[in-house]
């Protein structure tokens, strides 16, 4: 497991909510925190991207779903 850096911003692009749905549940983050952010996505502008709380996720997992660190 990594341990986050303090500026660490990893960010990926999906071309759909239920894919991002996917991605975004297999790291760990709960179906209310899911499904609250999202529904966010119709309120932001095309190059704002969706914050989440700090959490520890296996470096392994994020480079299984197309982050770059």
């Amino acid at each position: 497991m990594a341990k986050p850096q303090r500026d660490s911003n990893p960010a990926q692009e999906y071309p759909s909510e239920t894919e991002a749905r996917t991605i975004l549940l297999s790291l760990g983050i709960s179906q209310e925190a899911v499904d609250s952010h999202l529904k966010l996505l119709a309120k932001m502008g095309a190059n704002e991207q969706l914050k989440f709380p700090p959490m520890e996720v296996p470096q392994h997992q994020l480079l299984s779903n197309g982050f770059r660190l």
